[in-house]
């Protein structure tokens, strides 16, 4: 069942995060002092963001800060790394969608590649407008989705409909799905072509017409 089944309209869900973030307050270790808040944020909020999952890849904690310029409270991810990044919350996750299942799954399985060309920068700047900060790696023609359809024209699998979680809560395929999985992840190793771009840039884009819900075996578009 549904946790979260009551909140229903955008209203709702802005006013049941605004209450967790004021009872929270300033706190750098939410997964760990309020785990039941963590859980509403990584599985119900953070899914909803426009950048999900690419900007929460390596995710293992959550904290929440006074802004320095308006002093309101706002919300971090604290990476593997130690680096942080900060989430609109309150302006991109409360009215965003819910991710597709399989896609997330489909992005966690090729993670490492996106780890392994980031870590092969000589420099990490966006190859746009040179910036340094908030540097998102980017599939570049063909854009992700398209290399998700692609794939899913070619293969006769059976698409997986239900997932296991990994430790970031995010979806991982299960082991009767490992020939799909593999399958998948020498297909991007093969095929994608990835490059850094800026937070910015990376949003800006012009995005693929291509619709992740309308790709499966019976009517691909």
């Amino acid at each position: 069942m549904n946790k979260y089944i009551h909140l229903k309209t955008q209203k709702s869900i802005r006013e049941y995060t605004r209450k967790i973030i004021n009872e929270i307050g300033i706190c750098d270790n939410i997964k760990n002092i309020y785990p039941e808040h963590y859980y509403y944020l990584s599985t119900f909020m953070f899914p909803r963001h426009t950048a999900y999952p690419d900007k929460f890849f390596g995710m293992i904690n959550i904290g929440i800060r006074k802004n320095k310029v308006f002093n309101h409270y706002e919300i971090y991810i604290i990476k593997n790394d130690n680096s942080v990044d900060d989430v609109s919350v309150m302006q991109n996750c409360v009215t965003g969608k819910k991710s597709n299942d399989l896609s997330n799954a489909m992005r966690n399985t090729i993670y490492s590649q996106i780890l392994d060309f980031r870590n092969k920068l000589l420099y990490i700047k966006c190859v746009d407008c040179e910036s340094e900060n908030n540097i998102h790696i980017d599939h570049y023609k063909p854009q992700f989705i398209e290399l998700q359809k692609n794939f899913i024209e070619k293969n006769n699998y059976k698409l997986p409909t239900t997932f296991n979680e990994n430790e970031f809560n995010g979806k991982i395929f299960k082991e009767e799905d490992t020939d799909f999985k593999n399958q998948w992840f020498e297909y991007h190793l093969e095929n994608a072509n990835m490059r850094a771009l800026c937070m910015k840039c990376n949003l800006t884009r012009k995005k693929s017409s291509v619709k992740f819900k309308n790709i499966n075996k019976n009517n691909l578009t």
